[in-house]
């Protein structure tokens, strides 16, 4: 049996090459594109009332380090206050390994902190994935490249790549580019939903989150499929028995929501 070490490339090995060659980039410094469109929801917006879609930022390159907006990297950067507009969480390195999703502040219990429009959907069909890999731009394809691959899942990388970073959609799967990075969970912080009228996967709260704690999501509720289908195993210490091995955090796994579309 080959171990998931062996298999695994991380993010983190990869996030400080790309740091220092100047490839991770945010979407204010690529400019305005096409790819994965995300709605950061204010908490100013979510303080009294459920919030409303807000306009869609375009972002060509979400960055590895924040989620991609304006907003957020004056936040980061400079420190000062998160507007309204800014999103409620960053993606930035995971003290476990990989990358992980971490909230900028206090977020109240469901509160949604996102919504995503899809890089594209396809069927588990290599021939559709295909076609669809063909649609997007270089920009988008590099992006696609650097999604976490667990190898054993198939021998075609980009296969690979596609069954280890989808969400199910209904009848086909899709490629969010934020929502790959979360990590799981038995008892994650964030349900999931996919709005099917607007085609959106959207992120919300189980429950109140403290500022700096890692936004975690469950890709299936049968922790033994973690090993078997994407490479590591948990221990989240929810899991029965607990399993005491170091998890591999960028393994993202086929996350099929129940029928009511929410985790």
């Amino acid at each position: 049996m080959v171990s998931s070490a062996g298999v695994c490339w991380t993010l983190a090995d990869d996030f400080a090459q790309w740091w220092a060659e100047g490839e991770v980039v945010t979407g204010k410094e690529k400019g305005v594109g096409s790819v994965g469109s995300v709605t950061p929801i204010s908490p100013e917006s979510t303080a009294a009332v459920a919030p409303t879609p807000g306009p869609m930022e375009q972002v060509t390159c979400p960055s590895l380090v924040e989620e991609a907006s304006h907003a957020a990297v004056t936040a980061q950067t400079s420190g000062s206050s998160r507007d309204s507009g800014s999103p409620l969480f960053s993606i930035r390195p995971s003290p476990k390994g990989g990358m992980g999703a971490f909230a900028l502040s206090d977020i109240a219990e469901s509160t949604v902190i996102m919504k995503e429009l899809a890089l594209f959907l396809a069927t588990d069909g290599k021939g559709h994935l295909a076609e669809e890999l063909e649609k997007l731009s270089v920009e988008e394809r590099t992006e696609f490249s650097k999604l976490a691959c667990y190898e054993l899942l198939d021998r075609d990388r980009d296969t690979a790549i596609f069954k280890t970073n989808r969400f199910r959609t209904g009848s086909s799967s899709g490629i969010f580019l934020v929502a790959s990075r979360f990590n799981h969970s038995c008892n994650p912080v964030i349900r999931y939903s996919y709005d099917y009228s607007n085609r959106q996967l959207i992120f919300s709260t189980k429950r109140d989150v403290k500022e700096g704690e890692e936004l975690t999501i469950m890709y299936t509720p049968n922790s033994q499929y973690l090993s078997m289908d994407y490479g590591f195993l948990c221990d989240c210490g929810v899991c029965d028995p607990p399993l005491k091995v170091p998890v591999y955090y960028d393994r993202w796994a086929d996350k099929v929501p129940h029928e009511t579309d929410d985790w």
